[in-house]
């Protein structure tokens, strides 16, 4: 690059360009920080708007030592009727017959035989007891 056609005025405009550059640059940075200041302001006071609406941190609660009345009322393992049993059982076969109506004859077949091998098992262990 051949640096003999610069003058000293180009020059001249180069630095004023420079520092013209700086000033914006440091106007900018001045800028951000006065609108950092305003909207740490603005939050500040929306805290205190909102502050009286949120509710309280409150102590960690102590662990109380259980009332006679409560150690009482501990509550009975759940059972299920013969009758509700017997309603879940009803369902559950129709779900299963259902589903052995919609598959082939072949599959219904083995699923058929699976069933009276586990029937003839059943009744072996249940005369070996």
């Amino acid at each position: 690059m051949d640096i003999s056609h610069i003058t000293s005025q180009s020059l001249r405009n180069l630095l004023a360009l420079t520092e013209k550059k700086g000033q914006l640059i440091k106007g900018i940075e001045e800028l951000e920080n006065e609108i950092g200041k305003v909207i740490k302001d603005v939050a500040k006071s929306a805290i205190d708007v909102v502050a009286p609406f949120m509710p309280k941190a409150s102590a960690p609660a102590r662990s109380k030592p259980a009332s006679k009345a409560k150690a009482a009322r501990k509550r009975s393992k759940r059972k299920m009727s013969p009758a509700g049993r017997a309603r879940i059982s009803a369902a559950a076969k129709a779900r299963w017959a259902k589903r052995r109506a919609s598959q082939p004859a072949a599959k219904h077949a083995q699923s058929a035989k699976k069933a009276a091998r586990a029937k003839r098992a059943k009744k072996s262990k249940a005369s070996k007891a």
